[in-house]
């Protein structure tokens, strides 16, 4: 819809998504049972939530949600990845909700898809969001999820991810998280490539996207370009000062962007400083001079 909007119906457009290193988060248990030591959280039932510490990502509710599932079984762990203005604030409340010591709070990480590995549940209560690209990287690591339902359905790439609406009592939402079956992760790898969310798939969209912009470009600068040989045979005294800059201009770009002129021009020693000087000449040895023949004498 944006794009519809930005570029009008009659324009195709392409659109790419803030893909990931899907291949980085694949499930690995050795590497989870590791990481799960380092944490002591060894024969804990984990849960964890990525984000700022700010008002849209609604901690507070996913305190209360956690401190319903304590009520029910004291093995769970709630893992919080972030920092932000509020941080002070929900550590206080997790004081007065008696969960303190069932909370890790390990700040701004940067190994967030090893981090991944060891939660079996990924709890995301925001009262709005975007598209984030968090809930595609939980996805990818094949963890089973909670998101409020105001959050863009497009994120749903994988059937391990379920909507609930904050609106709905923190019990209600512990209540589902105990009921899931998070032991058994999944591969979605190929998911996240079908979703076009993968960031080497992507790359090569964008590598495919550039080829045929640069065919499409190329065939156009060929065809202006003999445009002008042809005006320049038959009557030079017809090519205005707007065409000689606008010549110039597209000599540098040929020069500059078109490898396969640019290597024909340097095999004649056509520099920059030559278009600039005499673009006329330097057009009269472009290699597509050839089909043509000279059909009046330039003085």
């Amino acid at each position: 819809k944006a794009g519809k909007w930005l570029f009008g119906r009659q324009i195709d457009f392409f659109i790419m998504n803030n893909a990931i290193d899907a291949m980085s988060f694949i499930y690995n248990p050795q590497k989870a049972k590791d990481l799960k030591k380092d944490l002591k959280l060894n024969n804990q039932i984990v849960l964890g939530h990525v984000g700022r510490f700010t008002h849209q990502k609604n901690h507070e509710y996913l305190l209360k949600i956690f401190a319903e599932v304590i009520k029910q079984n004291k093995q769970y762990t709630l893992i919080l990845i972030g920092d932000g203005p509020l941080q002070n604030k929900i550590k206080e409340q997790a004081k007065n909700l008696g969960v303190s010591k069932h909370i890790q709070f390990l700040g701004v990480c940067t190994n967030i898809p090893e981090l991944l590995q060891v939660l079996d549940v990924f709890v995301f209560p925001s009262f709005y969001e975007g598209l984030p690209v968090t809930l595609v990287e939980a996805q990818a690591a094949g963890l089973k999820i909670l998101a409020s339902d105001t959050i863009a359905s497009e994120v749903k790439l994988t059937n391990d991810l379920q909507f609930l609406s904050i609106n709905n009592s923190p019990k209600l939402w512990a209540d589902t998280i105990i009921k899931l079956d998070f032991i058994k992760k999944v591969n979605n790898f190929q998911q996240i490539v079908d979703g076009n969310y993968d960031i080497i798939s992507n790359t090569k969209e964008i590598e495919k996207f550039y080829h045929q912009q640069i065919k499409r470009y190329t065939k156009s600068f060929y065809t202006f370009l003999e445009e002008y040989q042809n005006l320049w045979y038959s009557d030079i005294n017809k090519i205005n000062k707007f065409q000689r800059d606008q010549l110039k201009q597209l000599l540098y770009e040929c020069y500059h962007y078109t490898e396969w002129y640019q290597s024909l021009m340097i095999e004649q020693n056509i520099s920059p400083d030559d278009i600039e000087k005499d673009p006329y000449t330097v057009l009269a040895k472009m290699p597509i001079l050839k089909k043509f023949e000279r059909k009046t004498k330039v003085n």
